[in-house]
C-alpha cells in the first residue's frame, strides 16, 4: 500500500513539474509573439452584403476596443470602410502595430433564419518572411509575402433575425477581444 502511495505522489509530482513547464513555455511564446508592436489597429472588414450586421458587431466591438486600449494605454486606431492600402498606410501612423482583423460574413435562408460567422484574428503582413531554420532545399527558405496570423478565434451563430443573431453575437465577440488583449499585454508589458 505504501509503495502505491509514493507512486501516486512520484507521478503527481512529475505531472505538475511538466505542465508548469508547459506553461512556461506557453508564457515564453505569447511573449514572444506580441513584444515590440508599437500599437494596435482594430480593422472591421468591410462587407457590403448584410451591412447591418456587419456594422452593429463593428460598432460594439470597437467601443470594447477602444475601453480595453484606452485603459491599458497602448496607441490603438479603429479602420473601418478603408481598403487595405488606406489601412496600412494609416496604420503607419502607429509606428508598426499589429493588426486585429474583425470579419463578418452572414447569410439570410428562407423563413428569416440568420446565421453569422465572425473571424477575429491578430496578423501582420510580411513581403519577404523565410522560416530561419530551413534548409537551403527546403521551399520555406524561400522569402516569400502574406499574412502572418498570430492569433485567431473563429465564432459562428444563428438565429431568427438579424437583431436577435447581433444581440447575442456581439457579447461573445467582445470577449474574444478581451481574450486577445489578455494575450497581447503579456507581450506588451515585457518591453
Amino acid at each position: 500500500m505504501r509503495a502505491i502511495v509514493l507512486a501516486a505522489v512520484l507521478v503527481a509530482s512529475t505531472l505538475s513539474t511538466a505542465f508548469a513547464q508547459e506553461d512556461d513555455e506557453e508564457r515564453a511564446f505569447i511573449i514572444k509573439q506580441f513584444k515590440g508592436w508599437t500599437g494596435i489597429l482594430l480593422r472591421c472588414e468591410p462587407n457590403s452584403q448584410h451591412k447591418a450586421i456587419a456594422d452593429a458587431i463593428c460598432q460594439s466591438a470597437s467601443a470594447e476596443f477602444n475601453y480595453l486600449a484606452e485603459n491599458s494605454e497602448i496607441p490603438h486606431r479603429i479602420s473601418k470602410d478603408e481598403n487595405s492600402f488606406q489601412m496600412y498606410l494609416n496604420a503607419g501612423k502607429l509606428g508598426t502595430p499589429l493588426i486585429l482583423e474583425l470579419e463578418t460574413l452572414a447569410t439570410t435562408g428562407a423563413g428569416g433564419l440568420t446565421a453569422v460567422h465572425v473571424n477575429l484574428e491578430a496578423r501582420r503582413f510580411y513581403s519577404n518572411a523565410i522560416e530561419q531554420d530551413a534548409r537551403p532545399d527546403n521551399p520555406e527558405s524561400v522569402p516569400r509575402g502574406g499574412d502572418l496570423v498570430l492569433w485567431e478565434h473563429p465564432m459562428i451563430a444563428s438565429g431568427y433575425g438579424e437583431q436577435n443573431v447581433v444581440r447575442e453575437m456581439a457579447p461573445y465577440v467582445n470577449d474574444n477581444i478581451k481574450s486577445f488583449f489578455a494575450q497581447f499585454l503579456k507581450g506588451w508589458k515585457a518591453k
